[in-house]
């Protein structure tokens, strides 16, 4: 996740649906928006969720090395674009389910649902 209200809406998503993911990796940007705020305080509303956090602006080699290495198949990314979807090795081991919200025909290819 990211300091992005998109981050915060998939996390109250997947808690109203009583999904509980195994680790969060959350990329910490410095920002210090409304989002970031609540994100640091609530725990991201997981009680038992691993959550490990990167103090960058980039997705950079030190993250995608730590998603490869986690036990677990699926991955949702809602954080900032970078070396991730590059990782060719990264996207032939694990399911990346990385969508944008958007209105057609507003917002038009990797902007919409």
């Amino acid at each position: 996740i990211s300091n992005t209200s998109r981050s915060f809406e998939y996390l109250k998503c997947l808690k109203k649906n009583k999904f509980t993911p195994k680790y969060i990796v959350y990329i910490d940007d410095g920002s210090k928006n409304n989002i970031s705020n609540i994100l640091k305080s609530q725990k991201f509303f997981f009680k038992d969720t691993i959550i490990k956090k990167f103090k960058t602006k980039e997705i950079d080699n030190r993250i995608s090395n730590f998603i490869f290495s986690i036990n677990t198949k699926n991955i949702i990314y809602s954080g900032y674009p970078g070396v991730i979807i590059k990782n060719s090795k990264l996207l032939k081991n694990k399911n990346l389910i990385h969508s944008h919200p958007g209105k057609i025909p507003e917002y038009k290819v990797s902007t919409t649902i």
